[in-house]
């Protein structure tokens, strides 16, 4: 291991690798490697053993398409993957976030490659678990269309759209809420139906369950949102597991007016909750900026990410989402990486 070590240190060769139009000389140490995702199912990655795996296995970072990146720890798995963002490109955001397309055309594989080899363990100054960042807020209108977790026997996905109603608890010395909730299911008539008002329920700092098919709360795993009073909020989370997401609407008037909830010109796509952590910055899916130019790209930030795992470290920087030669349907990340 000693002297595999000190190879990769001294030992560089040229070696021409297919990029973006352009050749490099690598070190040996550094390896690339690229994954399908373009399912919409989260692909998980084992950076020591340099494949994909599945979630039952040992993995260091995942990526799911439209949701963004893991690590293994926190919220997002059951070990202790660590991650930290120890080198970005300042200049790819204004002063208020806004991207700069130009900035981001300025970068690319080749001449990032100096700054990636630059890095060395331990340039990380604070290492991040992963923790939710809810997709749903509180805000004056509480009106979403939600997929449930379940499909019917066929593998049709059902929906319903939802008002939110919150309001104070009835126990006026307990630090509660209370909720109830306003559901018209989507029917295989293609119809929404009569709206169904479900119970008053009471939010604390123990999570509830909310099931879209009965409108009621449930004990069950199928369940599409939870609830929970923290912090002085009311805390939504969508089911991780199953199909169950949260629509964006592209219609003006909101999700009143969504007469179709399948129609991608009225709900343009379902989403789950992100990952706040190690991997979730600079771009708005940390490695990955969306809508750079407005019209629904997903380009590198090329940001240099520190993975942890016990005492072994890796370097990992995303150079890609659409394949190697840039040819690919988006989600086809590829990806350099390092064990320093």
């Amino acid at each position: 291991m000693l002297l595999k070590n000190i190879f990769s240190i001294f030992i560089v060769v040229s070696i021409s690798l297919p990029t973006l139009g352009q050749q490099d000389t690598y070190s040996v140490g550094v390896l690339y490697d690229s994954f399908n995702a373009t399912g919409g199912e989260p692909v998980f990655y084992n950076l020591s053993e340099g494949r994909v795996v599945s979630k039952s296995e040992h993995w260091h970072f995942s990526y799911t398409k439209y949701v963004g990146f893991k690590t293994n720890s926190g919220s997002s798995g059951i070990e202790s993957v660590k991650s930290c963002l120890v080198h970005e490109y300042p200049d790819l955001f204004d002063e208020v976030g806004n991207a700069r397309p130009s900035e981001f055309l300025s970068l690319n594989e080749s001449n990032t490659l100096n700054n990636f080899l630059m890095i060395e363990y331990p340039d990380c100054k604070y290492w991040q678990q992963d923790s939710v960042k809810p997709f749903l807020k509180v805000a004056n209108s509480n009106v979403w269309i939600v997929r449930s977790t379940n499909t019917d026997d066929l593998g049709h996905e059902n929906f319903a759209r939802i008002r939110l109603i919150v309001g104070d608890s009835e126990n006026k010395e307990a630090e509660l809420k209370r909720i109830r909730l306003i559901a018209e299911r989507w029917n295989a008539n293609g119809h929404f139906e009569a709206p169904k008002t479900s119970s008053w329920f009471e939010v604390g700092t123990q999570k509830i369950f909310w099931d879209l098919e009965s409108n009621e709360m449930t004990t069950s795993n199928h369940w599409e949102l939870s609830f929970e009073w923290l912090n002085d909020e009311l805390d939504i989370l969508i089911n991780e597991n199953g199909h169950a997401a949260v629509g964006i609407v592209k219609l003006d008037e909101g999700a009143e007016a969504v007469t179709d909830p399948t129609d991608q010109y009225q709900v343009f796509r379902y989403f789950k909750d992100s990952v706040k952590g190690g991997l979730s910055e600079p771009g708005n899916q940390g490695p990955l900026n969306y809508n750079t130019f407005g019209a629904r790209q997903m380009l590198p930030t090329f940001s240099t990410y520190l993975i942890k795992d016990g005492v072994r470290v890796f370097k990992l920087q995303i150079l890609n989402s659409y394949g190697e030669h840039n040819t690919q349907l988006s989600g086809h990340i590829y990806f350099r990486y390092e064990e320093i």
